[in-house]
């Protein structure tokens, strides 16, 4: 039982690592977007292909987003299972002691 419990935490601790560094990458992409977004500003409007790829840009980054929130919700699911497991795992522990 105490292994089960080890590992439902050596998991747990995993998966939040995970979800930190989807969130870190999620705002890393924010960042770059906005100063591209500044950088083209600067530059003026040079003509419909800056809006193009501009325009491009942005939908690559939206549909990165989405699946960085798919991911994350799946993510923040098993958490859940984890965390749960753990909890009832605690309480076996403590039953017994």
């Amino acid at each position: 039982m105490r292994a089960d419990l080890a590992a439902l935490s050596a998991d747990y601790q995993i998966l939040s690592e995970g979800q930190e560094l989807q969130r870190v990458a999620l705002s890393q992409q924010g960042k770059d977007l906005n100063r591209r977004i500044d950088q083209l500003g600067s530059q003026g409007n040079q003509g419909g292909a800056t809006a193009a790829s501009l325009e491009r840009r942005v939908k690559i980054n939206e549909q990165a987003v989405k699946a960085i929130d798919g991911s994350r919700l799946v993510l923040n699911k098993e958490l859940l299972r984890i965390r749960q497991r753990l909890n009832n795992l605690q309480l076996q522990v403590e039953s017994l002691q």
